[in-house]
């Protein structure tokens, strides 16, 4: 990919989808249409559940646009290649499941480059019930509890439990060789899933995760989320 910093038209400048050319054959081909419903949103873009057409099993699948000038998007391409890279190294029941995860190219007719607005990238995972912020609000409603209340003593006990599955699962990531540190936990980031035997708590989203790999790196400054970075 070219460095060169020429100017790409944004995607949201394109009125008519005829103007671009987006190679999405593998989202259509193998996930039922009529499944797709979007289950999230954010910066980086959104989230989607949808039927696998060969297993019939319902994934998550994370979809981000990767646009910008030619500078820009080779520095968003790579942090996006990174988190797919550290998300497929954690086989673990500590973290959403990684599954697959593919490029397609997004480009203008008259353009003489297939991929001249960018890339999407398609990161598919296992399928959860829903998010720490979602279960906090649940148990609000659950125990009846108020802003500034305590807990009652179930919905403390069950509030421990989950804290200690988020610090086993942030610990698993820093006894990697090398560690991993993630850099953005946050109610958002962390999913629950049941199941017999299995942990409620699944990490993901690993877009600003990293290998520490010297004891003169420091990850955390101006990183993250502004209500959950770390103090320093």
């Amino acid at each position: 990919m070219s460095q060169e910093t020429n100017t790409i038209k944004p995607l949201h400048n394109y009125q008519h989808l005829s103007d671009l050319f987006v190679q999405n054959e593998r989202m259509v081909r193998d996930f039922d249409q009529n499944s797709v419903e979007t289950i999230g949103k954010g910066s980086f873009g959104h989230v989607v559940k949808a039927r696998h057409v060969v297993d019939e099993k319902v994934y998550a699948v994370k979809i981000i646009e990767i646009t910008g000038n030619e500078s820009k998007l080779w520095e968003a391409y790579m942090k996006r290649i990174r988190e797919v890279k550290v998300w497929a190294r954690l086989d673990a029941d500590h973290f959403v499941q990684y599954r697959s995860s593919w490029l397609e190219c997004v480009g203008s007719h008259d353009s003489t480059s297939r991929c001249s607005l960018g890339y999407t990238l398609y990161i598919q995972m296992d399928l959860c019930w829903f998010t720490l912020k979602e279960a906090i609000r649940k148990m609000r409603t659950h125990f009846v509890r108020q802003p500034k209340q305590c807990w009652p003593e179930l919905g403390a006990y069950m509030a421990g439990e989950l804290l200690i599955e988020i610090l086993e699962a942030i610990n698993f990531l820093h006894a990697l060789n090398p560690p991993i540190v993630h850099r953005d936990i946050k109610p958002r980031n962390v999913l629950i899933k049941g199941g017999p035997g299995a942990r409620f708590v699944k990490l993901t989203d690993f877009g600003e995760a990293v290998e520490h790999k010297s004891e003169s790196q420091t990850h955390t400054m101006s990183v993250g989320t502004d209500k959950y970075m770390a103090p320093e």
